[in-house]
């Protein structure tokens, strides 16, 4: 059954178009369906410049036995529970919302994409409603898994506009969940790896950033939303923050020809040898340098069990210099 809730604060123009705002004392005879991609997401269209538009705080996994986590258990039926909010007047009677799962990955489309399920739920005009879609993920399947989740109405037609993309920035209809939380021992270092995708224009060419945040809130909030309960801000940055692309041989876990040092997937025995590079270029087109990126980093020593780091991979359009996709985890000093 649909779990109604309050809406949260809705602008006077969720869709972004002042010919669909009421004026006073008009009745607001439409609906306007949105999922949160962001918690300060209020179903403007355009999404705000500089949110994180893969931290949906409405996508989350929840495990068998009821516990909210960041990664769903293999083999063993789990949910992907989705909310939905209405910002119009009258009800949106069985709007469809399906669910999507992908590798870790800084851009996802359909096509990259393995549907999941999908279900009807009706949300009530103002109010936000939640579905819970039963997913039952594989033994390669555990470990982070990034979610993809969607909604669209036939009547009033309220829905994404292209279903060959997952336009999170532009299409309110449309969230992602790129959270990851890592617990990783004071002193280690640690490679993450990732996939990388073409923009749907096609462009192949596009720039890889890692950051740190540095606001308190953000790393405890996304902790949360990762499953992950309790944990302070941490005090240290991370040493030798870095992000560079993989080569062929490398993809394959083989040596690098080149000579350069390649961390393994998990705990790196030479931390000193992390790369320094914050952003890299990368050539993401078929047949030349491979789609698989890595970061690399080191939690320092004197990092104190239970502080939380909070870590943005942010790809960026090589022409505009605009995210096009992302992925954030959450280190947690154990």
């Amino acid at each position: 059954m649909p779990d109604d809730d309050r809406m949260p604060d809705q602008p006077d123009n969720p869709d972004g178009n002042d010919n669909d705002k009421p004026h006073d004392g008009e009745f607001d005879g439409v609906t306007r369906l949105f999922i949160r991609t962001h918690p300060a997401d209020d179903g403007s269209v355009p999404l705000a410049p500089g949110l994180a538009f893969w931290t949906s705080p409405d996508v989350v996994i929840v495990k068998p036995g009821g516990a909210v986590g960041g990664e769903a258990v293999p083999l063993q039926v789990n949910q992907v529970r989705v909310t939905v909010t209405n910002g119009g007047g009258i009800p949106a009677v069985d709007a469809y919302v399906d669910a999507f799962v992908a590798d870790p990955s800084t851009l996802i489309t359909p096509a990259t994409a393995t549907f999941i399920g999908g279900g009807l739920v009706t949300v009530q005009a103002y109010l936000q409603a939640s579905i819970d879609l039963p997913w039952t993920p594989q033994a390669g399947d555990s470990g982070h898994r990034c979610i993809i989740a969607r909604v669209s109405l036939i009547f009033p037609p309220d829905t994404y506009t292209d279903p060959t993309t997952f336009d999170v920035v532009g299409d309110r209809h449309v969230a992602q969940r790129n959270i990851q939380v890592l617990e990783i021992p004071a002193g280690k270092a640690m490679t993450f790896r990732f996939q990388m995708g073409e923009s749907a224009d096609g462009r192949h060419m596009a720039r890889l950033r890692v950051l740190e945040r540095t606001r308190e809130m953000d790393a405890r909030e996304l902790a949360r939303a990762g499953g992950c309960v309790g944990g302070l801000p941490a005090l240290l940055p991370l040493d030798g923050l870095g992000v560079r692309t993989l080569t062929a041989r490398e993809a394959l876990g083989r040596p690098s020809l080149a000579g350069a040092v390649t961390p393994a997937f998990g705990v790196t025995r030479r931390p000193e040898e992390v790369p320094k590079e914050v952003e890299v270029r990368a050539d993401l087109a078929r047949g030349k340098q491979p789609r698989l990126g890595a970061v690399t980093f080191r939690v320092s020593p004197d990092d104190e069990p239970g502080r939380l780091h909070s870590v943005d991979v942010v790809q960026l359009d090589e022409a505009t210099g605009e995210p096009v996709g992302g992925l954030t985890f959450i280190v947690r000093v154990v």
